[in-house]
C-alpha cells in the first residue's frame, strides 16, 4: 500500500507467496465479503493519500492515515462465508489482513504490536512466518517491554529448530529487573515452562538432570498460579501439576471442564490432548483414541499444522494394522509439517511415514498374492466342478441310454415269451391231436398203419416249417438290422442276404443262440 515498491523489502515483510496474493482482489485480502468491488476500489482511490516512507515522520499530521489504520485493524475480525467450510483459508486471510495492517502502521510501536499479533496467529500455523515476524519484533523493538516479549518469543524460536543449549542459554542470559508483573511475566514464565519442560525430555526419564528440570518447571507452575489463576493457560498449569503429582482423576475433571467450557478450537484441541496423554499412561487405549480424535478434529478447525494428534492417531492405527487409513493420516501430517516448516516434527514424521507407506505397500501385495492365489483356487474349483457337472451329465445320460436299452431289452424278452408261450400252447395242444389221432389210427387201421403214420416226415416237416418261419418273423421283427450287423463283422464276399427278401439264411439261425461265440463256430473261418 506504499508508493514505493521497495517499502515492502526494507521492512522485512516479503512474503514467498506475496506473487499469488498478488493475483487476489484487495477486496478478499482485506475480508470484505459483500461487494468485494467497492473494497478495492476504495482502497485503490485512497492509495495516493497514504504517506511514503521518507515521510513517515509526517504521518501524525496526517489524518488519513490514522483513520485507515483504525479501519484495516477492524477489518482484520471480518471473516468471510468461506471460511466457515475451509478453516486454514481463514487462518492465511487473517495473517495477510495483519500484514496489510502491519503495512499501514504509522510508528514502529503499532508495527510491533501487529508484528506480534501475526507471531502469535502464525505460531502453530507457519514457522517461517513466525520466524520473520520474529525477527520484525526484534527490529522494532523500541522499549525494554518489547525487547524481552521479542526475546521469549527468540528463545521459542530455537527450541522449534532444536537448539535447547542456546535457548537455554539466552533464556538464562536475559535481564529480568525490568520484569514486575503483569503479561510480561507470565510470558517469562510460560517461556521458562516450555524451555525446561523440553529439556527433561532431552534429558531423558529417570535422570538426574531431568528430575532437576521437572523441578524447576513444577516450581514455574506454582508462582504463574500465584499471578494468575483465570486464564485458560492458568487452569492448564493447574490440570497439569495435578497430573504430574499423580491425581490423575483430578487432572482429568479439570481438562474435561477446560475441554467442555471453552469455546475456542486450540484450546479444545489442547484439553483433548492432554487428556490422550493421561489415558495413554493408564493404558486405556480406546479413551485415548477418542479423545486424540477430537483433538485432531479441533485442530482441524484451528487450521494448525503443529499438532500431534493425528501422527499419534497414525501410529494407534498402525498398531491395530489398519494400515491404509494410517498411511491416509500419516501423509496429511506430513504435508501439514511440511507446509508449515515444523523442521523439530519433520524427521519423525517422515520415519513414520516411510515405515507406514512400506507396511502399507507390503500388505497391499500380501493381500493381493492371496487375492490372486484366492482367485486362481476359486478358478480351479470352478472348472473342477465344471468338468465334475459334465461327467455327471454323461453318466447321467448313459444310465438313461442304459434304462432305455434295458425297456428294449425287457420288450424284447416279453416279445420272446409271449410269442414262445403261445407257441409252446400250440404245439401243446398239436402234440395232443396227433396223439389223439395216431390212437384213432391204430384202433381203425391196426399197428402197421400207426407205425406207417409216424414214419411218413411230410407232416413234421410241414410242422418244423412252420416253427422256423415264425421264428424267423419274430426274430426280425424285434431286430430287424440282425443281418446288416452281422455282415459288418464278415468279410465283403461271404455276407448274407435274405431270402425272398425276407427270411435269413438257415445258417444265421445259428446266431440266435444265448451264446454268439458257440455259434460263430458253427461258421466257415474263411467267411469271418
Amino acid at each position: 500500500l506504499h508508493r514505493r515498491g521497495d517499502a515492502r523489502r526494507r521492512h522485512g515483510t516479503v512474503d514467498p507467496r506475496e506473487k499469488i496474493r498478488r493475483k487476489r482482489p484487495r477486496a478478499e485480502l482485506l475480508g470484505l465479503c459483500a461487494r468485494p468491488c467497492d473494497g478495492a476500489r476504495f482502497v485503490g482511490a485512497q492509495r495516493r493519500f497514504l504517506p511514503g516512507e521518507r515521510e513517515r515522520h509526517t504521518a501524525g499530521q496526517r489524518q488519513f492515515c490514522l483513520m485507515y489504520y483504525f479501519i484495516t485493524t477492524a477489518l482484520q475480525i471480518a471473516t468471510p462465508f468461506c471460511a466457515k467450510f475451509y478453516p486454514s483459508f481463514a487462518h492465511e486471510q487473517r495473517i495477510a489482513v495483519l500484514g496489510q495492517v502491519f503495512v499501514a502502521a504509522p510508528t514502529d510501536s503499532l508495527r510491533w504490536e501487529t508484528a506480534r499479533k501475526i507471531y502469535l496467529c502464525s505460531n502453530h500455523y507457519s514457522r517461517d512466518t513466525a520466524f520473520r515476524y520474529q525477527r520484525l519484533m526484534e527490529e522494532l523493538a523500541s522499549d525494554s517491554r518489547q525487547e524481552l516479549f521479542s526475546r521469549m518469543a527468540k528463545v521459542r524460536i530455537l527450541l522449534d529448530k532444536n537448539e535447547n543449549a542456546l535457548a537455554e542459554r539466552m533464556f538464562l542470559d536475559t535481564d529480568t529487573s525490568a520484569m514486575k508483573g503483569g503479561p510480561l511475566l507470565l510470558d517469562w514464565l510460560s517461556c521458562r515452562i516450555v524451555l525446561y519442560t523440553e529439556l527433561a525430555s532431552d534429558a531423558g526419564p529417570g535422570t538426574v538432570e531431568a528430575d532437576r528440570y521437572e523441578k524447576l518447571v513444577a516450581q514455574t507452575r506454582r508462582r504463574y498460579l500465584g499471578i494468575d489463576s483465570t486464564s485458560f493457560y492458568a487452569r492448564r498449569v493447574k490440570a497439569q501439576l495435578l497430573r504430574d503429582n499423580g491425581e490423575t482423576d483430578a487432572a482429568l475433571k479439570a481438562f474435561g471442564r477446560l475441554y467442555n467450557e471453552e469455546n475456542t478450537h486450540h484450546y479444545k484441541a489442547s484439553a483433548a490432548y492432554s487428556i490422550a496423554k493421561i489415558y495413554e499412561a493408564a493404558g486405556e487405549e480406546e479413551l485415548r483414541f477418542d479423545y486424540l480424535v477430537r483433538s485432531a478434529e479441533q485442530d482441524f478447525m484451528a487450521a494448525e499444522r503443529g499438532y500431534m494428534s493425528l501422527y499419534e492417531l497414525a501410529l494407534m492405527l498402525y498398531d491395530r494394522r489398519q494400515y491404509r487409513k494410517a498411511e491416509q493420516y500419516i501423509s496429511q501430517n506430513l504435508m501439514d509439517v511440511t507446509a508449515g516448516n515444523f523442521s523439530k516434527r519433520l524427521l519423525n514424521t517422515g520415519k513414520a511415514k516411510l515405515i507406514i507407506t512400506e507396511t502399507s505397500r507390503r500388505v497391499e501385495r500380501t493381500r493381493f498374492i492371496w487375492l490372486t492365489v484366492g482367485v486362481c483356487f476359486i478358478s480351479l474349483l470352478l472348472i473342477v466342478i465344471f468338468i465334475l457337472f459334465r461327467r455327471g451329465l454323461s453318466l447321467q445320460r448313459g444310465l438313461e441310454d442304459t434304462n432305455r436299452k434295458l425297456i428294449d431289452a425287457n420288450k424284447i424278452k416279453n416279445g420272446y415269451v409271449f410269442r414262445y408261450m403261445e407257441l409252446s400252447l400250440h404245439y401243446i395242444d398239436r402234440i395232443g391231436e396227433t396223439r389223439n389221432e395216431l390212437r384213432a389210427l391204430g384202433k381203425s387201421d391196426g399197428f402197421d398203419a400207426m407205425m406207417k403214420a409216424l414214419r411218413s416226415p411230410s407232416a413234421l416237416y410241414g410242422e418244423y416249417e412252420d416253427y422256423y418261419r415264425i421264428f424267423d418273423e419274430t426274430f426280425l421283427g424285434l431286430y430287424p438290422d440282425f443281418v446288416e450287423r452281422v455282415n459288418e463283422l464278415l468279410a465283403e464276399d461271404s455276407r448274407f442276404s435274405l431270402e425272398d427278401g425276407r427270411r435269413p439264411p438257415k445258417e444265421l439261425r445259428g446266431l440266435h443262440r444265448p451264446y454268439p461265440a458257440e455259434a460263430f463256430r458253427s461258421l466257415s473261418e474263411g467267411r469271418i
